[in-house]
């Protein structure tokens, strides 16, 4: 992929300053299709990854959800904190994906071309870009999907706590693990991710 050629510089981001930024950007596209963009307070949430990859990602995934939801339907950006991560999530009251296309997406890294509610262009790239993005920051991406209903999609990224700056521990590599690691989480969508992550680590996961 071309995208592996370009380097990964993670810093100390601020996730409240690149969610308003690209909200900013696509809200002349929100306006024009009556749809109302609602976004949680971040607060100081800190992730750890590439500031120009993210914003990449987050214009791209409200992009996406602006594009095919109907006119007069949610577009909702949150986070939540997970131990040393941050979900990040967007979802939209649009269209949906049926599930044969996000297993494509997400494990052939081909990307479905597909014209929005009003007729709007699109490569089918945009969330092949996302989820090489964001696990090149050592993050998981992750889609919920149902047609007809709407979709939300998850990035999971490291987090800064508030004890640590861009100077910290994290500015090195992130270990790799030869363990084999037993992960067990109520929550089926959190456990899959985490699993995940250990596994870009290099450690065998058992869940």
């Amino acid at each position: 992929s071309q995208t592996n050629e370009i380097q990964v510089s993670p810093s100390d981001i601020n996730l409240n300053e690149i969610v308003l930024e690209n909200i900013y950007l696509v809200r002349e596209s929100a306006i024009k299709k009556q749809i109302t963009v609602n976004s949680s307070d971040f607060g100081e949430y800190r992730i750890f990854a590439d500031a120009n990859m993210m914003r990449t990602v987050l214009r791209n995934l409200l992009i996406n959800a602006i594009k095919f939801t109907s006119r007069g339907g949610v577009v909702s950006i949150s986070a939540q904190k997970l131990d040393g991560f941050v979900k990040i999530s967007v979802a939209d009251t649009g269209i949906g994906i049926p599930e044969k296309d996000v297993n494509t997406i997400l494990t052939t890294g081909i990307g479905i071309s597909q014209n929005g509610t009003e007729g709007e262009k699109g490569s089918g790239l945009g969330l092949v870009l996302c989820k090489e993005f964001v696990v090149r920051n050592g993050g998981v991406f992750m889609v919920e999907s149902e047609p007809g209903k709407g979709s939300a999609f998850y990035v999971c990224l490291p987090r800064l706590t508030d004890g640590e700056d861009e100077c910290g521990d994290r500015c090195q590599l992130a270990p790799r693990g030869i363990e084999r690691v037993l992960f067990v989480d109520d929550e089926n969508l959190l456990a899959q991710m985490a699993g995940e992550m250990l596994s870009n680590l290099g450690y065998a996961v058992t869940s």
